[in-house]
């Protein structure tokens, strides 16, 4: 049984399929999506990721000179 909350979330998104079926641009929007899943896919690109920082990375770091090492 549906309450009233998924009502009006399944109305929302059936107006906003309507309201945007045929735009020229969001065609093209998601058609350079599928490109990009090509591109993924095939290894070339990827996806840009959750790249923060971690807490050990930031606060114990190391410092590296570029010098030749003493055996």
């Amino acid at each position: 049984m549906k309450n009233i909350i998924e009502n009006k979330l399944l109305e929302a998104i059936n107006i906003g399929m309507t309201q945007f079926e045929g735009n020229s641009q969001i065609e093209a929007f998601e058609e350079a999506s599928r490109e990009f899943e090509n591109l993924v896919k095939k290894g070339l690109v990827e996806k840009r990721g959750y790249n923060l920082m971690t807490i050990t990375e930031t606060h114990l770091h190391t410092t590296a000179f570029n010098v030749k090492e003493k055996v």
